[in-house]
């Protein structure tokens, strides 16, 4: 096998001279690191051509490296390094500061690069690739002073959807010689993932493919979500992201079901994986394949062809067309809204039918994820919560462990659900009818077939907790069963499935409000895959408890121009901080500092707010709020307002954004605040009012 070297020049090397005081295993195996690129030469001539392939591939990883100036995407040399670390100060107890390795710094990346490039699927804002986490070397072990820098869900940008079709191991190992049944088999499959990545789309303009020599990346064009990325933020946009990881993944493994039944072989030869995140890594084209001699290859999505391609293979024609297909994947036309709109549409139906614009149709989705009356539906699985804790205030039962709420579902009283749900009146108790459903089990008449002939198709299986129809070999649960009698979306018509995803979580919701214990799950600091307890779990624990109602929450503007449910003030967010903490949750959060001059105006916004505004999020509106109310004598002169009534001055002012003004600029505002009175400010930025409000 071909093996690597990077030579002297190398600008890969990312740690100070002082590197020498550090353990032996941090030059050897430093987990996530790349803190020195030097490796044992094997073969001196054989390693350079790697060197050699990576440096005249170079401009194939610029053109995928970014969409635009301003969303980039990560590199990962081997596997292995995730971050760019180096000293800053030997005194201090975390003395290293690390960051993300974008893959923008193709120089750096692919002198880092011992035989195998990875790239990250998704993309993310500029300035969340550059933050950068203090740390230390520990025994065996790398400890950050406050978590790693990786991006996480509420940094994505550009997020599409993504398949590798892995071949099985077998098969793996013969690539290269695969037989013409295997490779004309793997055609079929490619092609038709393809299709139904177009049918999700909108066309095959917006799919892209690659022979990953393993197996093939299918993948959605990722500039799709820029929209999203652009309209949300903060914890509103990690809901939408997770949540289209998620139904994207539910999508395509339906297709899964029928590619396989459709095309002969196909589950014998691949076995996909679904398993998109945040920061999936994959091999981008022309990366070399970590067993075999070969290199990633685009695939015409149209036109499938699988053909192995040796390292020797490569040319200045096929670079050229790497080239090409990172433009395509890249490309800014991506990006235009009708494409997010086709997404939204397949993606969340319902939401869309009842909004008519996908931007409606996702506002309305967080809202109800994380607003919704029962303290929000948003019972969505961590990904590494390994601690489990459940806890009763009053009548309300939170748990930690989203498992609580998966167990409490299947032990719950299946006779009581279908008396609640589905069931029309009980075969045993129906004048001339017998229950022939047999021992355990406990037959009914459905409320869509009242006029049964036997009563007998349908039964619940107690030791089950199940719902079974014979007469289409269906069995189900709770959960579906109160999808169905709520009518929710097309379950009464189309009710021959299972529950998935956020349609779990609805009939969870179903269930509750008929009256079952079912606990309400609420992730803190240690079993969220955060550092600390995410906004939306902080406000659903506290509306469950009773501390907070829904009128002491806002619509608040973030520094990026998004939106976010937040508290109406520091103060009750304080105070359901401290409620939340005392009945054990781990919020790994520290109270705000009230600044009690923008309280006092906070505290009554609404009240000289028009009917219809949105004073926390209309940064003119606020404006006008504030200086109608101290021109009412409620808040007194000279005090100083929220920052967002600052925002309308400080664009006149200065070019630069509000949330990134200098302290002379944002001076400069405060005083030009202080001479103004409300009729001004609302002619100057044109604020028509309608009479609401306190004038």
């Amino acid at each position: 096998m071909i093996t690597n070297t990077n030579n002297s020049n190398s600008p890969s090397k990312t740690t100070t001279d002082e590197d020498e005081s550090n353990p032996d295993w941090v030059e050897e195996r430093a987990k996530g690191y790349r803190t020195s690129p030097d490796v044992v030469v094997e073969d001196e001539d054989t390693s350079m051509s790697i060197s050699a392939h990576y440096k005249q591939c170079r401009a194939v990883y610029e053109e995928l490296a970014t969409i635009g100036d301003e969303y980039e995407t990560l590199a990962v040399p081997d596997n292995t390094s995730w971050y760019v670390s180096e000293q800053t100060d030997p005194e201090v107890e975390y003395p290293y500061e690390a960051r993300p390795l974008s893959l923008r710094e193709t120089t750096r990346a692919l002198g880092d690069t011992e035989r195998v490039l990875y790239a990250v699927t998704s993309y993310k804002q500029r300035s969340s690739v550059r933050q950068t986490a203090p740390h230390r070397y520990g025994d065996n072990e790398i400890e950050w002073a406050a978590g790693n820098p990786l991006p996480g869900y509420e940094d994505l940008a550009g997020f599409g959807a993504f398949v590798d079709l892995d071949l099985n191991d077998d098969l793996k190992t013969q690539r290269g010689d695969l037989d013409t049944n295997t490779v004309s088999t793997m055609e079929s499959v490619i092609e038709a993932y393809c299709d139904a990545f177009a049918d999700l789309y909108g066309g095959h303009k917006l799919v892209y493919a690659l022979d990953s020599v393993g197996g093939c990346y299918v993948f959605g064009g990722p500039g799709a979500t820029i929209p999203i990325a652009r309209q949300f933020s903060g914890d509103d946009r990690a809901t939408v992201m997770k949540a289209l990881r998620e139904r994207t993944n539910e999508y395509l493994q339906i297709k899964q079901d029928e590619i396989e039944s459709e095309i002969s072989g196909a589950s014998d030869i691949t076995d996909p994986d679904w398993c998109q995140n945040c920061n999936r890594q994959y091999k981008p084209p022309l990366a070399l394949h970590k067993e075999h001699d070969a290199v990633v290859t685009p695939i015409d999505t149209q036109d499938v062809t699988y053909d192995y391609t040796p390292l020797t293979a490569v040319d200045s024609s096929l670079i050229r067309r790497a080239e090409d297909w990172a433009a395509g994947l890249t490309s800014l036309d991506h990006t235009d809204e009708s494409v997010t709109e086709q997404l939204v549409q397949q993606l969340w139906p319902d939401y869309y039918r009842e909004h008519g614009n996908w931007c409606a149709a996702l506002e309305s989705f967080v809202d109800d994820e994380l607003s919704s009356d029962d303290g929000g539906d948003a019972d969505e699985v961590t990904e590494n919560g390994d601690s489990s804790s459940a806890d009763r205030v009053s009548d309300v039962r939170l748990t930690r462990d989203f498992e609580d709420v998966k167990s409490a579902v299947g032990n719950l009283d299946i006779e009581a659900v279908a008396e609640k749900t589905i069931a029309h009146e009980w075969t045993d108790s129906k004048t001339g009818f017998t229950d022939r459903s047999g021992s355990g089990k406990r037959a009914f008449i459905p409320v869509w077939g009242t006029n049964a002939n036997s009563g007998n198709a349908n039964f619940v299986d107690k030791s089950e907790g199940t719902w079974i129809d014979s007469s289409e070999s269906h069995q189900a649960g709770p959960v579906e069963m109160a999808l169905i009698a709520e009518k929710e979306g097309n379950w009464y018509s189309n009710r021959y499935r299972h529950a998935r995803g956020m349609e779990w979580r609805c009939g969870v919701k179903i269930l509750r409000n008929k009256g079952f214990e079912i606990p309400v799950y609420c992730p803190d600091a240690e079993t969220t895959d955060g550092d600390k307890m995410p906004l939306w779990s902080l406000i659903k624990t506290a509306r469950a408890l009773g501390v907070i109602d829904k009128d002491d929450l806002v619509e608040r503007e973030s520094e990026d121009g998004g939106t976010y449910t937040g508290f109406c003030d520091a103060l009750t967010y304080n105070r359901a901080l401290a409620v939340v903490k005392d009945v054990g949750f781990d919020t790994n959060r520290e109270p705000v500092n009230v600044n009690e001059d923008a309280a006092a105006y906070e505290s009554v916004l609404s009240e000289y707010a028009d009917d219809g505004w949105q004073p926390w999020t209309e940064p003119a509106k606020c404006l006008v709020a504030c200086l109608r109310a101290r021109d009412d004598g409620v808040v007194a002169e000279g005090t100083e307002p929220p920052q967002l009534a600052l925002h309308p001055i400080i664009k006149i002012i200065s070019d630069d954004p509000p949330g990134e003004a200098g302290t002379g600029v944002v001076k400069l505002a405060l005083e030009t605040f202080h001479e103004l009175d409300a009729v001004e400010a609302a002619e100057e930025f044109d604020i028509s009012t309608n009479g609401g409000g306190c004038v």
